[in-house]
């Protein structure tokens, strides 16, 4: 299954942000095998916390994305010649493909659909983070290969007046399964999800929020966004007491079995002992 990460807006949606937590805490909690990738040609949020040495071997023997299309050019490419590119996060569960180092947008894209369908043999899911905006002939191709669309938005009132008329409505968005997500959502603020829902006529079910954590905000900055993650993820909410971290997660939580529901995917849960 193919997810793609698109946001109308660079910058104030937290589209990798929220990918990562996403894809990190699916990874903690089911047994999947899953692959993070992007679509830019600028190194990311996700080289920085999912390689732990941006001169890491895999890059320094020529892997990630250049070596995919080193493969795709010669007829070469397998689900064994891909994992084997990638960078692996948590063993048998998450691994990364890095961005091109030298690749320009119009190779990608003739790697991308092959990139896709091989990802298909060996992965239950592949994330792809995507160029923001409308009218980009990428991010256009890998929306029409996707399963599912996850929409990055935020509070802004403005901004979502402007998506929902279809201002900035990428077409292949059109018949596709999405799921919105409020980025940096703050909580105290007057635009509930409940308010935006009924504002723009989204069902509950399609609508979830990934809170602003000032914590993970942080992790992210110092490359310790795993680490955060994981910790994180065991932290419990107490009676009468708000627990930041507790909430963080069970917003993502919700979110990650909503989209498992929409793909139709039913994954053998982690058992924490």
């Amino acid at each position: 299954m193919i997810v793609a990460c698109w946001g109308p807006v660079h910058g104030q949606v937290g589209t990798t942000s929220n990918l990562v937590a996403i894809a990190t805490l699916l990874a903690l909690d089911y047994h999947l095998r899953i692959l993070v990738c992007h679509s830019h040609s600028e190194p990311s949020l996700l080289e920085r916390n999912y390689m732990r040495n941006p001169k890491s071997e895999l890059l320094l023997e020529g892997g990630g994305l250049d070596a995919i299309g080193r493969l795709v050019h010669c007829g070469l490419l397998t689900p064994e010649g891909l994992r084997d590119n990638t960078e692996s996060v948590l063993k048998n569960r998450l691994d990364f493909l890095a961005g091109p180092d030298s690749l320009q947008t119009g190779s990608i894209m003739e790697i991308m659909v092959p990139l896709l369908e091989v990802s298909k043999s060996y992965y239950d899911l592949t994330f792809v983070d995507i160029v923001p905006g409308a009218q980009n002939p990428l991010s256009d191709l890998v929306l029409t290969h996707a399963d599912l669309v996850v929409v990055n938005l935020n509070q802004n009132e403005g901004l979502l007046e402007q998506f929902f008329t279809k201002t900035s409505w990428p077409t292949h968005l059109e018949q596709k399964r999405i799921l919105y997500v409020l980025g940096k959502f703050e909580r105290s603020s007057k635009y509930t999800m409940k308010r935006l829902s009924k504002r723009f006529a989204m069902s509950e079910s399609s609508l979830h929020a990934v809170p602003y954590q000032s914590k993970y905000m942080d992790a992210l900055n110092e490359q310790l966004a795993l680490e955060y993650l994981i910790r994180a993820s065991n932290a419990k909410a107490r009676m009468l007491e708000f627990n930041e971290d507790a909430y963080f997660i069970a917003s993502i939580r919700r979110f990650n079995e909503q989209m498992l529901k929409m793909l139709e995917l039913s994954p053998r849960a982690e058992v924490t002992v």
